[in-house]
Formats: structure tokens, C-alpha cells, sequence
């Protein structure tokens, strides 16, 4: 039987049919690969897709954060009666 469960036949010459079986074989085994790297391509490709959601998010949170941040540097500023601050507006 070869790597699909498929009877090969016989050509008659033991040298012919031993190379086919082993043809046979390491194409099993070709397509047994493949499959795998099928689904780890598949794997890495949602996880890709999360990472970005991820970042995207993460970019968008510090956006917000740093216009927080900057309001009440120029809150505290104003409260001080600092110069810098008039001259932000």
C-alpha cells in the first residue's frame, strides 16, 4: 500500500517496485507535512490578526491617556499661574 492506502501494482521488477513504494512513502509523508504546516500557518496567522488588534487598542489607550495627562499638566500649570501655560493656549 502507498501513503493514500492505495494498492500500487506490480511491474514485474522487484528494483521498480521497491523505488515506487518508497516513492510512495515520502509522498505520504510529503503530504503529511504539508498538512501540518498548513494549520501552523493558519495558527500564526489568527494569532497575528490579535496581535494587531492588540496594538491597535494599546495605541488608541495611550492617545487617550496622553491627552489626559497633557489637560492636566496645563490645568496644574494654569493653578501655579506658570507663563508656559498661557502660551500653550
Amino acid at each position: 500500500m502507498n501513503g493514500n492506502g492505495h494498492e500500487l501494482p506490480a511491474t514485474g521488477n522487484p528494483l521498480v517496485d521497491a523505488a515506487l513504494r518508497r516513492l510512495s512513502d515520502q509522498y505520504g509523508e510529503l503530504q503529511d507535512a504539508m498538512i501540518v504546516q498548513s494549520h501552523l500557518e493558519k495558527k500564526q496567522s489568527e494569532l497575528l490578526a490579535q496581535h494587531s488588534q492588540f496594538i491597535a487598542r494599546h495605541e488608541t489607550l495611550m492617545r487617550e491617556i496622553d491627552e489626559k495627562l497633557n489637560a492636566l499638566t496645563m490645568w496644574l500649570m494654569r493653578r501655579e499661574g506658570l507663563p508656559e501655560a498661557e502660551a500653550e493656549d
